[in-house]
């Protein structure tokens, strides 16, 4: 049973957010960002690179590497290799 002490973590509210602006970043990418790009573009927007992680496994997006580098991409979207 919980009691009244928060958990761990950001507030629901801060990751929500944080997860609507990652999709919307990515949609806008063709749905694949490099993943050092996302972080610089994530630390723009105030978003913490803690909350960065969390939003990025509630939204299911994926961690892919190609030609060297990490990306991010979401789960509809083709292999980076083949985006790229």
């Amino acid at each position: 049973m919980l009691d009244d002490r928060r958990l761990p973590g950001p507030a629901p509210a801060a990751r929500e957010r944080a997860e609507l602006w990652l999709v919307r970043e990515l949609e806008r990418s063709g749905g694949v960002l490099p993943a050092a790009e996302l972080e610089r573009r994530a630390e723009l927007a105030g978003v913490t690179s803690r909350t960065l992680r969390r939003a990025r496994a509630a939204a299911g997006v994926l961690a892919r590497r190609a030609g060297g580098r990490w990306f991010a991409v979401l789960p509809e979207t083709p292999d980076p290799k083949e985006v790229l």
